[in-house]
């Protein structure tokens, strides 16, 4: 995905990346932060609901949204 929106960048075309966020490899997390606009599809503040909703805590998305904000 990264090597993806990179290419696009290199044409000028603009890039969107819809997410839910649970990302643990570096590389996907540097793939959130290629793209001109970011999507998180949040699925919920709370962690044990998160967890009963999607079988994986939040703790991860919340992280990666955060990094993701901190560069813009």
């Amino acid at each position: 995905m990264r090597a993806f929106l990179k290419k696009c960048r290199e044409h000028y075309i603009h890039t969107a990346l819809d997410t839910c966020g649970y990302t643990t490899s570096e590389e996907g997390v540097l793939a959130l932060e290629e793209a001109d606009l970011l999507l998180f599809d949040i699925k919920g503040l709370d962690p044990a609901q998160h967890f009963v909703d999607t079988a994986v805590y939040n703790d991860v998305i919340l992280d990666n949204l955060k990094r993701a904000e901190s560069h813009g």
